[in-house]
């Protein structure tokens, strides 16, 4: 079941370093877990930059979503309500597939339009007031790109397409959710979100993994 959570490159190392492994299950899935640990806890540089208050940083995020208390520090300021200044811990499940998009698209800025919202008008059930939704866009690069990249690797994931605003909103969820929005007008049906892609038939990651 471990191995089903992996991408394909990951399985492949697993299958490759098994020959010299413990034979029998404990052997092999000793191993799954060794490689799933050395991902989680595998660093990535990201950039970010909160256009709302002309705000740049670049932080050492690990792979699974976690940081150290400083890192943490410079996520909440950074990650603030653009409406109270209020800070919040995004949701570690978001911050780990937020960290993949870096690990994507290495080198590239990423620009933060929303993440915690805490003023009284936003709904009660809203994903940022959650603190587990985060709105952005990968400088030069399209957001539909990033929007297939996450929805073809990721399970228990809400991905929100916003083409006339040009970003994408992410949030981890138990139950997968789709959208285009066009003029405040949501679409959960969206075609992008049905088409075949060669990847679609194999493995899914869940968020942290």
């Amino acid at each position: 079941m471990l191995l089903a959570l992996l991408p394909s490159h990951v399985i492949a190392l697993v299958a490759s370093a098994s020959l010299g492994a413990a034979p029998g299950p404990a052997g092999a899935g000793q191993l799954a877990a060794d490689v799933v640990q050395s991902k989680a806890s595998a660093e990535i540089a990201v950039k970010l930059v909160d256009v709302n208050h002309d705000e740049t940083v670049t932080v050492r995020l690990r792979r699974d979503g976690s940081s150290d208390a400083d890192t943490a520090a410079t996520l909440r300021r950074l990650f603030r309500c653009k409406r109270t200044d209020l800070e919040h811990d995004v949701a570690q499940g978001t911050l780990a597939m937020f960290a993949d998009v870096a690990a994507r698209y290495p080198g590239r800025a990423i620009e933060v339009v929303s993440a915690y919202r805490a003023a009284r008008k936003e709904s009660a059930t809203s994903p940022h007031r959650a603190a587990r939704a985060i709105d952005f866009r990968v400088r030069g690069i399209k957001p539909a790109v990033v929007r297939d990249f996450l929805w073809q690797t990721y399970h228990d994931v809400g991905v929100g397409y916003y083409p006339e605003s040009g970003f994408i909103h992410i949030d981890v969820r138990p139950e997968r959710l789709p959208w285009t929005d066009r003029g405040g007008r949501s679409d959960y049906h969206p075609g992008w979100a049905t088409i075949p892609h060669p990847r679609a038939s194999g493995p899914r990651l869940r968020s942290g993994v």
